[in-house]
């Protein structure tokens, strides 16, 4: 109940009701100090919450007495609890009070005529809850042209939503002619990148209505006709997903320059694409850019961009340095904080993510969530509904979203009550359209199973594998792999996204392991083909993985941080070209380095590799790399970073000591 409305509300209670004292002005006659040699005794008052707008206050008298108890939000107090009835225990229960607020009360006991009374005293209602007299906080799921908002009123209503481009509000929706506690609206047809005001109000059978407060929400930016554009890059292979707004082919042209000298097409008329690359160069930078050409033949370009390929096992010029591909950087899908529609036995839940992917969650009334549902689609915005649920039961979930090489990611776990019995409200399942199925003319063959080809496993670390094959047709992939032999594989990854090429990454592997896999693929339509087989071995366990490098520099200095996966020492062979001709070393075994090149030319390109050597002997390093010196400036001299203890390159380093640099005459 909001402020306003509890202060004239009358309450109720267990045996009596409650007075207003304007109308019995003569207690304030026992509110004054009693004489306790004529009075009852008052033991143990205690005065607890009982609930939102709900307090119990108990006591004892040593003698029966009857009970008055006064309160209010002062000391004037205005209402009045009474108890006629003789007794030495005492209980008042006091309804429909203000939440989060003080009030003033007096017990005033009377024996044989004789008053007594305890004197001011004070108590603290709970805190406010949804439902307290007031609409709830709506909750908002926004999209490019729509939204859904969601909240609870204190008491059943009809709700809704007006809305528009400013707090005078041009527009509103309103729920179906009945009476609900749990309300959801959704508003369609709203312009794309637009920022719009809104109030939730629910008014119940008596006219009486309650309001949230103005709220803002903002829909999706307009998005261009190639949008939501992922490149996952590995150290020989690059997969690209887009979605485009209408049906369109997809191609990507790309090369080391932006001349743009190879393409790969898609051929197959989508809405959400993707294209596999491979035999590309290890640690080479690419230009690229995607052409989709829609059905009326309009060519849509996204900007000129780049990716770069992982570091690898290049051409070693240092004899006796065994090398190791570089790792592969796969980023899930990035999910949005999940949202949730509550139904009396449904719920809907849904969120978005950056790039294509498809949606799951896994589910249930514990924490084993052993329940799992799929979302429909594959895209960016996601919706999972569950139905022949408990009212008024609290489900725990979290959502999967996996893209298109088959890596996932998970939301935190959520926790959502369903509505109340009897309240009336349920999800409704989105609107499809059955698809028609074809008619084969009779006698004529069912559709070919798709031919999987050029099966190969590339960019192999100790931990992880790519898997690549191309289909005759458009379709997805899985993954059946186990580090047994008898092709037992009990492990297995989807690639969501259909296309001419796979690409899928194996994650968790062990070290200096022998795999067995077999590739398949599945049409739109659902044909099956059969598996084509493979087999790897992962790296040796003995040797590291180098990742996270990065330079800092200044005019006359550069810092190479990177990290390993196991502990190693650290080594920086660097110059003005892929001979080098310099080193510095440090020789404290880390996961954590830091080697600073000193005395070195200002607004210079140079080249450097990265070394790092764990107790096993087993060293591994990357491919050649470039870092460029700052513009020269006069005069900024640079001391030694090799025993200076204060900083000189911000962000979080930690300074190795030991370093030394062995310049060699060029």
């Amino acid at each position: 109940m909001s402020k306003a409305s509890a202060a004239t509300t009358l309450g109720r209670c267990r045996r009596s009701a409650l007075l207003v004292l304007a109308a019995a002005a003569s207690l304030a006659t026992f509110v004054s100090p009693s004489d306790a040699s004529a009075s009852a005794e008052f033991v143990g008052i205690d005065a607890r919450p009982g609930g939102t707008g709900h307090v119990i206050i108990e006591w004892e008298t040593d003698v029966a007495t009857t009970a008055t108890l006064v309160f209010g939000l002062g000391p004037t107090y205005g209402q009045a609890w009474i108890d006629p009835a003789l007794s030495t225990r005492h209980r008042a229960d006091l309804y429909d009070l203000e939440c989060d607020s003080e009030y003033h009360f007096a017990i005033v006991s009377i024996n044989d005529g004789v008053a007594t009374n305890t004197g001011d005293r004070t108590f603290h209602t709970s805190e406010c809850e949804v439902g307290d007299g007031a609409a709830s906080p709506p909750t908002v799921v926004v999209h490019q042209h729509h939204v859904s908002i969601s909240w609870t009123s204190s008491r059943p209503g009809r709700g809704t939503v007006v809305y528009g481009e400013s707090v005078d509000y041009s527009a509103a929706a309103t729920e179906p002619d009945h009476a609900v506690d749990n309300h959801r609206i959704v508003i369609d047809d709203l312009a794309c990148g637009s920022t719009y005001h809104f109030a939730a109000i629910s008014r119940a059978e008596d006219g009486v209505a309650e309001s949230t407060a103005d709220h803002v929400f903002t829909t999706y930016e307009c998005t261009p006709f190639i949008h939501h554009v992922d490149v996952q890059a590995g150290e020989t292979t690059t997969t690209f997903t887009w979605m485009t707004d209408a049906v369109a082919e997809g191609t990507v042209v790309f090369g080391e320059t932006d001349q743009y000298d190879q393409e790969v097409r898609t051929n197959v008329l989508e809405t959400t694409h993707r294209i596999d690359l491979t035999g590309l160069s290890c640690a080479t930078t690419y230009h690229y850019r995607i052409v989709s050409i829609d059905e009326l033949g309009a060519t849509h370009r996204t900007p000129s961009e780049t990716f770069t390929t992982a570091l690898c096992d290049a051409v070693d010029p240092i004899p006796g340095l065994p090398g190791q591909p570089g790792p592969i950087d796969e980023t899930p899908p990035t999910p949005s904080e999940p949202a949730a529609q509550l139904g009396e036995t449904s719920l809907s839940i849904e969120w978005t993510t950056d790039v294509v992917a498809s949606a799951a969650i896994v589910w249930g009334t514990d924490e084993t969530l052993d329940n799992e549902a799929s979302g429909s689609a594959v895209g960016t915005e996601h919706r999972v509904d569950l139905y022949d649920l408990t009212c008024e039961t609290d489900y725990m979930f979290q959502t999967i979203s996996t893209g298109a090489t088959g890596v996932s990611s998970r939301s935190q776990v959520t926790v959502v009550t369903t509505a109340g019995c009897g309240s009336g409200i349920e999800i409704d399942p989105p609107v499809t359209v059955d698809p028609i199925e074809p008619v084969d003319p009779p006698g004529t063959d069912p559709a070919p199973a798709p031919e999987v080809a050029d099966v190969a496993v590339v960019d192999i670390t100790k931990s992880s594998a790519t898997v690549t094959w191309s289909t005759n047709v458009s379709a997805t992939g899985i993954v059946s792999y186990g580090a047994d032999l008898d092709l037992d594989h009990d492990l297995e990854v989807s690639g969501v996204i259909a296309g001419l090429t796979q690409r899928i990454v194996l994650a968790d592997l062990v070290c200096d392991t022998v795999y067995r896999l077999s590739a398949t693929a599945t049409t739109l339509d659902g044909v099956r083909s059969t598996g084509v087989g493979a087999t790897f071995v992962t790296s040796s366990c003995d040797s590291t993985e180098i990742f996270d490098v990065e330079t800092h520099s200044s005019d006359h200095a550069l810092v190479v941080v990177w990290r390993t996966d196991i502990p190693a020492d650290s080594m920086v062979l660097f110059g003005r070209d892929i001979s080098y001709g310099a080193t510095a070393y440090a020789p404290t075994v880390t996961v954590d380095h830091e080697i600073v090149l000193n005395e070195l030319e200002c607004d210079t390109e140079y080249h450097f590799r990265v070394v790092s050597n764990p107790l096993s002997g087993a060293a591994t390093f990357t491919s050649d790399l470039v870092a460029i010196t700052q513009p020269c400036v006069e005069p900024t001299p640079i001391s030694s970073f090799a025993h200076d203890t204060t900083p000189v390159f911000s962000g979080n380093h930690k300074v190795t000591t030991d370093v030394y640099a062995d310049e060699l005459d060029a």
